[in-house]
């Protein structure tokens, strides 16, 4: 696909960058809501996956701190993908992947991006998908499996409801 020019002081990668220079539609971003619903998703998988033995304490910890810095805000400006794009969200969902890791590797090693320790696929975005079914049905039959409690799930099906729609066959589940 090409290399890709990403600013050196970007949290966000090669991916991000690639749908925002294919996908220049509106200029109209996500808003804090949205952003914030990525974080809790994204932290809500890493405690999950690290009780099922997926992802280690370590991991989890890097992943989740950073995840936290998205819910609270401080990483609004790496959201840069337009808000009308192609498929179910997989562009913004790299996004989230890709500024979760970037600012974990930094918080790990003190320099902002790689893939190490913390891989914005294998890691972040690990046993997930932008679609909502396939995410909801996913963390239910985690959080049922790793004895998770009620809040979280209903936190996680709250969080999918409001986040990764991709069309309104989709809806029905929830209707």
């Amino acid at each position: 696909m090409g290399e890709m020019q990403v600013p050196a002081d970007a949290y966000y990668g090669a991916q991000t960058a690639r749908a925002v220079e294919n996908f220049p539609i509106s200029d109209l971003r996500f808003n804090r809501r949205f952003i914030a619903a990525l974080g809790l998703i994204k932290s809500a998988a890493a405690e999950v996956n690290n009780k099922l033995g997926l992802l280690d304490d370590k991991k989890k910890s890097l992943i989740q701190r950073s995840a936290q810095e998205v819910i609270d805000g401080k990483l609004d400006s790496q959201f840069v993908v337009d808000i009308f794009q192609t498929g179910s969200g997989t562009s913004t969902n790299m996004n989230a992947n890709e500024v979760i890791a970037s600012r974990a590797n930094e918080l790990a090693t003190g320099q902002r991006g790689g893939k190490e320790p913390i891989h914005p696929n294998d890691h972040v975005n690990m046993e997930q998908s932008s679609n909502c079914f396939a995410f909801f049905s996913s963390v239910a039959e985690r959080c049922s499996s790793a004895g998770t409690s009620d809040s979280f799930r209903a936190i996680a099906a709250a969080t999918c409801m409001a986040v990764g729609i991709t069309s309104f066959d989709d809806c029905s589940m929830f209707t």
